[in-house]
């Protein structure tokens, strides 16, 4: 027994001594760097990253091996260290009192060129988490490619097809397992299509609240006129789902009241649970001129048959 104490002991020590000394290191770097000795810093801060440092260190060494190079102008290699960060943290973002205008406009091209990237990864991931039915890990994951798609660094994102359609998709996906997650809570099992939110409103139909229970005509009333279209645009199938969706067909029910509006929507025969739920939102913005009878404006159902893309 005496010969053993002082050897756990001595492991004690080294393993507290281990972080302590790493910590040290990046003390020692950060007063290089605030000292303006940015070589020198870079000396401690490379030492310190060889080492196997945890996450939250790695993330700080890169952040200040990002400054002192940005320093030494160094912008390629500055550069790679900024991916670097944003690898490990995606939404660090350097503080007006951290960084001069023209570093945090370094931190800022390179954080818009990866975050889009980094969200169509994290996406993926979260797609696979979802079908591997791991919905509170899917939601969290989509929760961050969110953010990322928020950034300021990024938003707005209207004018990019691509991002709007990846938005959409992880809003939607979201929906679905916050939703999985609600009826596991209740012991219902798996979700279905016809979850919650806006795969709710697609599988079971969106409806405006003023929709009043009045006769609604159709096609198979021969006196009446139809509503002739004013605005009425299919939403673009997002890029993620177009090579599971080129021959799929469906139907859509809508409803236009007596000023042209759609009062409801909803998918009688469903394409995707998610682009159902991109198609019912956007039928509530569509515009008619109002179906007539006997020159009184009337309520009309109308059927529009929905196509996979064509390309």
């Amino acid at each position: 027994m005496s010969t053993r104490v002082p050897i756990v002991a001595v492991i004690l020590l080294l393993a507290i001594a281990v972080p302590a000394r790493c910590q040290q290191t990046l003390a020692d770097a950060r007063t290089l760097y605030a000292s303006a000795a940015y070589e020198e810093a870079l000396t401690a801060l490379d030492r310190l990253k060889g080492g196997g440092p945890p996450l939250q260190t790695l993330r700080e060494i890169e952040q200040y091996r990002a400054l002192c190079l940005l320093a030494l102008k160094r912008q390629p290699e500055a550069e790679q260290a900024i991916e670097a960060l944003v690898a490990v943290d995606p939404f660090y973002r350097p503080g007006e009192a951290e960084a001069a205008p023209w570093v945090r406009a370094s931190f800022g091209e390179v954080r818009r060129r990866l975050l889009p990237q980094t969200a169509q990864r994290h996406f993926v991931d979260a797609k696979t988490l979802f079908g591997s039915q791991e919905y509170g890990k899917a939601a969290a994951l989509l929760n961050r490619v969110l953010a990322m798609l928020e950034d300021p660094d990024v938003a707005p994102i209207e004018g990019d097809p691509w991002l709007v359609d990846l938005r959409t998709l992880a809003q939607g996906f979201l929906e679905l397992s916050q939703n999985a997650l609600a009826t596991a809570d209740a012991g219902s099992g798996p979700p279905s299509a016809a979850g919650g939110g806006a795969a709710a409103g697609a599988a079971a139909g969106a409806t405006r609240p003023d929709a009043a229970p009045v006769r609604v005509y159709s096609a198979t009333d021969a006196e009446v006129t139809q509503p002739t279209v004013l605005f009425q645009r299919m939403p673009p199938w997002p890029s993620e789902l177009r090579r599971f969706a080129v021959k799929v067909r469906g139907l859509l029910e809508i409803v236009i009241d007596e000023s042209g509006l759609v009062e409801s929507a909803v998918m009688r025969e469903p394409v995707h649970r998610v682009y159902d739920a991109l198609l019912v939102e956007a039928a509530l913005t569509w515009r008619y001129t109002a179906a007539t009878r006997g020159g009184r404006s009337v309520k009309y159902r109308r059927l529009i048959e929905v196509r996979g893309p064509t390309t």
